[in-house]
């Protein structure tokens, strides 16, 4: 076999392991789970690509790790993983608000139809239903307060815990209410 010949067949090897990986990273792109739809995860990817390219951000440590460790083809997959994380963040604050909106819905609901109630002292506005007190809100510290049985089934039907679910009810129940500053409790 003449040097052409082993030229050729090295050639072939490597276009064969070459289309081999485009092949693998098509299959990998259209199994992939893109959240938010791949436009979004395009437009994020170009950003991110972006950032790294950037000439001020080449000092990053990281970034000189990546390319230092694994070459441009660790910079496609810091690129790429990035870009996925920031894709996960993204939808999550899409859930966050839708779970926000379903959230002022059912606090409308709630409020729907309720009775209120001054205390004698006027410390306090209650607001009942079907003769049960469902939240009440405490004039003199500012504070809404929402009964137990109640936080219980929001908790539960939003998979929150009550903390996460006091904050996303602060503004809902500034809103509905109009009690400025308002902490839910």
């Amino acid at each position: 076999m003449n040097e052409q010949n082993k030229l050729d067949e090295k050639l072939d090897v490597d276009f064969i392991k070459i289309m081999n990986d485009i092949f693998k990273s098509k299959i990998i792109m259209e199994n992939k789970n893109f959240v938010n739809g791949f436009q979004s995860w395009q437009e994020t990817h170009f950003e991110v690509v972006s950032f790294i390219n950037n000439p001020d951000n080449t000092n990053s440590p990281i970034i000189q790790k990546v390319y230092e460790e694994n070459g441009t083809g660790g910079m496609y997959e810091l690129a790429e993983d990035l870009t996925d994380e920031v894709e996960a963040i993204l939808n999550k604050i899409k859930s966050k608000i839708n779970i926000q909106e379903e959230l002022k819905k059912d606090i409308i609901l709630l409020l729907t139809d309720s009775i209120i109630f001054i205390d004698k002292n006027k410390d306090d506005v209650d607001y009942r239903k079907n003769n049960k007190l469902i939240c009440y809100y405490n004039i003199k510290d500012n504070h809404f307060f929402i009964c137990n049985s109640v936080l219980t089934n929001l908790t539960s039907k939003y998979n929150l815990n009550t903390k996460e679910l006091n904050l996303l009810l602060n503004p809902i129940v500034e809103e509905i209410l109009n009690y400025k500053n308002v902490r839910v409790m």
